[in-house]
């Protein structure tokens, strides 16, 4: 083979790989959700994401509360549970639930969060969380759950 020969080859190279490689098709999607504003300012934060196997996606959003005073370091956040279900076609569903239970289970502070979700099956979050009988007792503090599906009801 010529000089030349090569060169046309390496001209026409990734033309002729770019055809031969197996050719997939990936959708690539955004989309942009408002959030409703409260009566609090403080700007709305994505805290914690649960993904399910059907592709939709659990966002808790929470916002910090101004008007609870910050013991040691933990942060307080507005005590009610903030939910966004994404699904895969974009259509976001709000849900905020109030919990009724303990405010201290809305402050998180260093390696400390008494208010935990987790996804369970399709539909479904488990809420754990804490109740104390004395606050200033730690031996009289124990731990709780409540199912709560995707529609904002709770079970337990």
């Amino acid at each position: 083979m010529k000089f030349n020969d090569y060169i046309f080859i390496f001209k026409f190279l990734p033309i002729i790989l770019f055809m031969l490689l197996p050719r997939t098709s990936q959708a690539n999607s955004l989309f942009t959700y408002e959030e409703t504003p409260t009566e609090n300012t403080n700007s709305p934060i994505i805290y914690e994401l649960q993904t399910y196997n059907d592709n939709k996606i659990v966002a808790r959003i929470v916002r910090k509360n101004s008007s609870h005073i910050k013991e040691d370091d933990n942060t307080c956040l507005d005590t009610y549970l903030s939910l966004r279900t994404i699904y895969p076609d974009g259509k976001v569903v709000p849900i905020d639930i109030k919990l009724n239970i303990q405010d201290f289970n809305f402050c998180v502070g260093t390696g400390h969060n008494p208010l935990t979700i987790s996804s369970v099956k399709n539909d479904f979050l488990l809420v754990t969380y804490t109740e104390a009988t004395d606050l200033n007792n730690a031996y009289t503090y124990s731990a709780w759950g409540m199912i709560i599906d995707l529609n904002g009801r709770t079970y337990g």
